[in-house]
C-alpha cells in the first residue's frame, strides 16, 4: 500500500491503505486481521487500485460502531469519498459478510464480489450468542 489515510466518517475514525491504479477494489479482511493481512496484495498495483481498510475493533480503526450493517453503512461513504462510485469486493469471513451486505443495501457501490468464507450469521439465538462470547473472549486476548 502506498498511502494510509485517516478518515472520519459518522464520528468514527478509520485508517484506510491506499495504493496501485486501475479499477478500484475494496479488500475486507477477517475477524482479528487488519489491513496488513492484505499486505500480498501489492503486486496488483499496476491493475487494480486496492482500497484496504483497517475494519472497527481492528488495526487503526475505532470500534464504536462495530456491526455488520453500520460498517457497510460507512464503506459506501468511504469508496465514494475516494472518488471511486462503485468498486469490486474482496472479502475474507467477516469481511466477506460485510461485502455481503455491502452488495444488498448499497447496489450501487458493488461492481463484483469475491467472497470466502462467508456466513449470513447464526440463525439459533442461543448458539449465536455462545458464539459471540467466545468471539469477545477471543478479541481480548489478542
Amino acid at each position: 500500500m502506498s498511502e494510509r489515510l485517516r478518515m472520519q466518517v459518522g464520528g468514527m475514525t478509520w485508517t484506510v491503505r491506499v495504493g496501485g491504479r486501475g479499477r478500484p477494489v475494496l479488500f475486507l479482511h477477517g475477524f482479528t486481521g487488519s489491513s496488513l493481512s492484505w499486505a500480498g496484495i501489492g503486486g496488483l498495483g499496476s491493475r487494480v487500485r486496492a482500497i484496504v481498510p483497517d475494519l472497527p475493533g481492528h488495526g487503526g480503526t475505532g470500534w464504536e460502531r462495530a456491526s455488520v450493517e453500520r460498517t457497510a453503512d460507512d464503506l459506501a461513504t468511504i469508496v465514494r469519498s475516494l472518488g471511486a462510485p462503485q468498486v469490486d469486493v474482496v472479502g475474507y469471513s467477516m469481511g466477506a459478510r460485510i461485502a455481503l451486505r455491502l452488495a444488498v443495501v448499497h447496489p450501487e457501490s458493488v461492481g463484483r464480489l469475491v467472497l470466502e468464507a462467508p456466513s449470513a450469521g447464526i440463525a439459533d439465538p442461543v448458539a449465536r450468542a455462545e458464539r459471540a462470547a467466545a468471539d469477545a473472549e477471543r478479541a481480548r486476548l489478542v
